[in-house]
C-alpha cells in the first residue's frame, strides 16, 4: 500500500497557555520527536483562529503529521525507546490526554501542484509543499458524511476556485482501524501564505462554504504547517 501518513489532533491542555503550548511543543518536544528512526517526515501544524470557521476550529491546538514506510512501522511507534523515553512523559505536560485523537491513513492526492492555467505567476509555479519549511493548510477532520459524499468528483474544481495549490484526502488504513477510526477521512488545503489563503477564499467564498460544509460532521482548522523533517 506504500507509505502510512498518521494524522494526531493535539487538544490543549487547560493548565497552559496558547503560546507555552505551541512554543513547548515545537522545542523541546518536536526536536524530540525528529529522533525516532522510524519517522520518514514529520510536521507541526499549529492552529490559527480565521473569521472565515466557527468555534470549533479551536478544538485541536495542534495536528502532528507522520509518515511512515508501513503500518508495522507505524504500529510499533508505542514501543519505539525514543518515543517511550522522551516523549511519553512530555505528553501531559501540555496536552490533554483525554481528548487527543489519532487516525493512521493513506493519502490520496488529488492535485498534487498548482494548475499552469491557474498561476499566479512563476512564484506558484515553482512552489513545492515538500520543499518548503513552512506553509498554511486547511485540515477538515471529518466525522460523518452528509447527504452526500464527503469526497466527490467535484473537490478538485472546489479546491482550485479558492486557490489551493495541493489538495489531498486520507482515508483511514483498514489494517490499523479495522473497527474504524477516530474520523472517516481527512481532508488537506495547501496554500504557499496566509495571504493567498484569504485571496482565494475570498475570491469565490461559495466555493469554500460547498468544501468545507459537505460533511454533516466534522472539525476544521486553519494551520500554520510547519516541517520538521
Amino acid at each position: 500500500m506504500g507509505r502510512l501518513k498518521m494524522f494526531c489532533a493535539l487538544p490543549r491542555k487547560k493548565e497552559v497557555s496558547s503560546q507555552w503550548f505551541h512554543d513547548h511543543w515545537r522545542h523541546p518536544h518536536g526536536t524530540l520527536g525528529m529522533k525516532i528512526s522510524t519517522v520518514r517526515n514529520y510536521v507541526q501544524s499549529h492552529q490559527i483562529d480565521t473569521a472565515l470557521l466557527g468555534s470549533d476550529q479551536r478544538r485541536y491546538e495542534g495536528v502532528v503529521e507522520v509518515w511512515f514506510d508501513s503500518e508495522t512501522d507505524a504500529a510499533a511507534l508505542p514501543d519505539h525507546p525514543t518515543y517511550r523515553r522522551y516523549l511519553v512523559p512530555d505528553e501531559p505536560t501540555f496536552i490533554d490526554m483525554d481528548e487527543i485523537r489519532f487516525l493512521f491513513t493513506h493519502e490520496e492526492i488529488l492535485v498534487s501542484g498548482p494548475d499552469p492555467g491557474d498561476a499566479k505567476g512563476e512564484g506558484d509555479l515553482a512552489w513545492q509543499e515538500a520543499d518548503r519549511a513552512t506553509s498554511i493548510k486547511l485540515i477538515q477532520f471529518v466525522e460523518t458524511g452528509g447527504m452526500s459524499a464527503w469526497a466527490d468528483d467535484l473537490d478538485i474544481e472546489l479546491g482550485r476556485r479558492i486557490g489551493a495549490l495541493r489538495h489531498a484526502l486520507c482515508r483511514p488504513s483498514n489494517i490499523l482501524h479495522p473497527d474504524g477510526g477516530a474520523f472517516i477521512g481527512v481532508r488537506e488545503l495547501w496554500w504557499p501564505t496566509l495571504t493567498a489563503f484569504e485571496v482565494g477564499v475570498e475570491a469565490d467564498p461559495g466555493a469554500f462554504q460547498e468544501l468545507t460544509a459537505r460533511p454533516a460532521s466534522a472539525v476544521s482548522l486553519l494551520v500554520h504547517a510547519e516541517r520538521f523533517i
